[in-house]
Formats: structure tokens, C-alpha cells, sequence
């Protein structure tokens, strides 16, 4: 298993300098489910921000890697007195992200061209809460620690820290199973998550250690089920965000080695029969950790 790593390892190494994102983030197909993905998670979870209720101490607000702005727009939205600060490695993303903020007339939000695995370009103690949601498509596993202790710097003492993250969903699609095996398998050659032999993300379970490691205290762990089965709610919006993630993660599955375009061809077709099955069952788990900033005058 280690020599396979090592060959998976040395073709991404040829990729230097190119985006960590396993999916092409210009592909508008990418925009579109990112906007019905934010949707599924919101409904889901019972809110874009369920772990917190009183909004009375927090005055700036900012989300990392904001993509097409689904969350950020929410929250401003719903607290038009907090400022809300979007950044984003795309500049069409971005894009899309001010349209829907025009759309909804929201006078809130400021977006900025930032990349979130470099140094986050803003003063110490800036905002009240730093949010940062399924950035283990793109964050390499050696820049975790630096990241949050980046986000414990801008984070006034006293605010608070919320990181979400997820494992693939599980299904009864022997198809839909193989497929997420292998973006798994993918993440790991491409240096992302947290597994030690690639059958899972592997992110949740050290979520908290790294809040507590980056200076968090009073770390508290949600933890979400979202019903993605054919009889479900969601069924729609999972069958469409399956069904984008799949086509659109094969170039990155093929750079890698990790099966050929007939493989994958076959996969996908299988899946989404399956995904459109009245039988079809599926659970999508979501973990938010959430970490307070300490604050050096209280006790």
C-alpha cells in the first residue's frame, strides 16, 4: 500500500503550483452545486448557523473560502447589523457570490480575493466569529495547525471559532460506495484529510484536538444527520449534488491513476440509477466544532 502511495504521491507532485481543489472551482456546473449544496446543509442542520443563537456580542463575522457565497449571504441576511466578511482563492466565485448579494439587496457583506492556506491578510483581533466550512476539499493536512492558529489570531478574545466538516455519505449503492472510496483514496494522494490509509476523510475525528491545539477553549462538538435517501426531503438536492461531484471529480481521479475513464464511465451510470431508486438510502454526517478565543481579562 505505501509504494502505491508514494507513485500517487509523485504524480501530484508534477502538479506544482496548481489548486488544491479536487474539482475544477471554474466549472459553472461547480458554482451551481455549491449554491443547492449551502441549501441541503442549511435545511439539514436547522439554520446556516444552528450552534449559535445570540448574535447580541458579534459585530464582524467571517467566512473562509466563502465559495459562491450561500453562507455569507445568509447571515447577512438574517443579522443586517453585523458586518460580514467573504474571502475566496476564485475570482468567479467571488463574482457569483456579489450577484447573489445584489439579488437580495444585502449591504453587509464585503468579499476579497484571499487565499485561505497563506497567511489570512487581517489584523490581529478582527472579528467575533470566524467560520470555516468544508474546507478539507482544498486544505492540505500539513497546513491545518497553521491555519487555526491564523484563525485565532484575527478572532477577538472571547469569539468564537466553528469549523464543519464531513465524512462521504453512507449509502446502500455498491456504486455510489466505490465512487466515494475512491475520492477518499484521491484526497489522501492529494495530501488532504486526515487518514492513514485513505478509506475515509478522516478529518472529524481530530477536529477538536486542532481547535484546542490552535489556544480554543470550552470546545463543543454538533453533530448533524441529513437524510439524503429517495424518500427523503433532500432528495432532490442530494441526487443533483451527487451527480455533479461525480462527473466533475473524474479528470482529477484519472491524473491520479486511480481508475481508467471506462471505470468511471460505468460508476456513474450505475450510481445514478441507483440514486434515482425508490430503494436508494442514504445518511450524509456533518460534525461542527465550535472553540472560544480565550480572553486574557477573564477568568
Amino acid at each position: 500500500m505505501s509504494e502505491q502511495w508514494e507513485a500517487i504521491e509523485a504524480k501530484r507532485e508534477e502538479q506544482v503550483g496548481e489548486s488544491t481543489y479536487f474539482i475544477d472551482a471554474d466549472n459553472f456546473g461547480e458554482v451551481a452545486r455549491l449554491c443547492k449544496q449551502h441549501r441541503l446543509l442549511a435545511n439539514g442542520m436547522g439554520g446556516a448557523l444552528p450552534e449559535i443563537s445570540d448574535f447580541s456580542h458579534i459585530q464582524d463575522v467571517l467566512d473562509i473560502a466563502c465559495g459562491a457565497g450561500g453562507w455569507a449571504v445568509d447571515i447577512a441576511l438574517e443579522h443586517p447589523t453585523v458586518q460580514v466578511t467573504g474571502v475566496d482563492i476564485n475570482p468567479g466565485m467571488l463574482e457569483y457570490a456579489r450577484s447573489q448579494a445584489q439579488e437580495e439587496d444585502v449591504q453587509n457583506l464585503h468579499l476579497h480575493l484571499m487565499d485561505a492556506t497563506g497567511p489570512l491578510d487581517f489584523p490581529h483581533n478582527t472579528f467575533d466569529l470566524v467560520n470555516a466550512r468544508l474546507l478539507s476539499s482544498f486544505m492540505p493536512t500539513s497546513k491545518w495547525p497553521t491555519f487555526l492558529r491564523e484563525c485565532a489570531r484575527i478572532t477577538r478574545p472571547g469569539g468564537a471559532i466553528r469549523v464543519v466538516e464531513a465524512e462521504a455519505p453512507l449509502t446502500n449503492s455498491a456504486a455510489c460506495e466505490q465512487l466515494n472510496a475512491l475520492i477518499a483514496q484521491s484526497m489522501k494522494a492529494g495530501g488532504l484529510g486526515f487518514s492513514p490509509d485513505g478509506r475515509h476523510l478522516g478529518l472529524i475525528p481530530v477536529m477538536k484536538r486542532l481547535l484546542q491545539d490552535a489556544g480554543c477553549r470550552n470546545v463543543r462538538l454538533f453533530s448533524y444527520a441529513i437524510d439524503c435517501s429517495a424518500s427523503s426531503l433532500e432528495r432532490v438536492r442530494a441526487y443533483q449534488n451527487g451527480q455533479t461531484v461525480y462527473k466533475l471529480v473524474q479528470p482529477y481521479l484519472l491524473q491520479l491513476g486511480l481508475a481508467t475513464q471506462q471505470e468511471l464511465d460505468r460508476l456513474y451510470h450505475l450510481a445514478l440509477e441507483d440514486m434515482n431508486s425508490p430503494d436508494f438510502c442514504a445518511l450524509w454526517t456533518f460534525v461542527t466544532v465550535l472553540g472560544e478565543v480565550p480572553d486574557p481579562n477573564k477568568a
